[in-house]
């Protein structure tokens, strides 16, 4: 059985069913759409600092399970041309 832990809370707009990817990518700059692109290949965040914005953001989730720990991208962005454009 897989659970999820997530940093941070969802605000009213954030957890809303209308949310768009295209809201989320808004807000991103560049080098953050870099970091977004590392985790999404690796599954692991190097030194929490840079992260700390995104997993606080839920741009980025933290997963547990009983095999480990990983990190992923925000469902929402995966489909995103910015993460393929890089």
């Amino acid at each position: 059985r897989r659970h999820t832990r997530l940093q941070g809370d969802w605000s009213s707009d954030v957890c809303s069913s209308d949310l768009h990817q295209s809201e989320l990518s808004i807000a991103l700059k560049p080098e953050e759409w870099d970091l977004l692109r590392q985790v999404a290949q690796d599954k692991t965040i190097r030194g929490e600092d840079k992260y700390q914005n995104l997993l606080s953001t839920l741009y980025i989730f933290e997963y547990r399970d009983d095999q480990g720990q990983w990190f992923d991208i925000n469902p929402y962005l995966a489909d995103a041309k910015e993460l393929r454009d890089g």
